[in-house]
């Protein structure tokens, strides 16, 4: 997906479970919902069936600070994602119902959700999140444009993982005050 504005009437906006998936220089925004109780990602990803060098997207980064080059399963780069939703986030890579390794999340703009992004493996242990990098990102927060206060209703990431995801050069929007992990 590249250079789109897109809302969407059911839950979640787009999805990610397959290799060589690539979101770039997009605007996801609205997830739809109809009760409080929604359960609302603006990417979802639960599984990723990537073989690096078969279904991965190779190439450098564009538009950060640090050079990334490699293969990815997976790249969510320069978008712009927001959720007015407590429930539940901007990005959930959650390995229900299989592994989830090799993801890019770079320079995107992000705004809202319970959390911003979730990276969590499968609860009973059965798959894992690995090998996920999160470079450059910007979050936006109340009172300066933002939906919360901490960028999403409870923080901007909530981890649950034995192998934490690579984190450098995520900052407020309104300060550029780097957020730790």
């Amino acid at each position: 997906m590249r250079r789109l504005n897109r809302t969407h009437s059911s839950g979640d906006i787009a999805r990610a479970n397959w290799g060589g998936v690539a979101i770039i220089d997009s605007w996801l925004h609205d997830p739809y919902c109809v009760q409080e109780t929604c359960h609302n990602d603006v990417i979802q990803t639960t599984e990723a069936n990537c073989v690096l060098g078969t279904s991965s997207i190779d190439g450098l980064v564009a538009g950060t600070t640090d050079k990334v080059e490699g293969s990815f399963c997976i790249k969510i780069l320069g978008n712009r994602l927001e959720n007015p939703f407590t429930q539940t986030s901007l990005m959930l890579f959650k390995a229900d119902q299989g592994d989830i390794h090799d993801v890019l999340v770079a320079g995107n703009l992000l705004n809202g959700g319970g959390y911003g992004l979730y990276w969590y493996d499968h609860n009973v242990g059965t798959y894992h999140s690995t090998h996920g990098t999160v470079l450059d990102n910007k979050w936006m927060r109340a009172p300066t444009g933002g939906y919360f206060v901490k960028g999403g209703l409870n923080n901007t990431h909530a981890f649950r993982a034995a192998l934490l995801p690579t984190w450098s050069g995520n900052r407020w929007a309104d300060t550029l005050a780097r957020i730790p992990r």
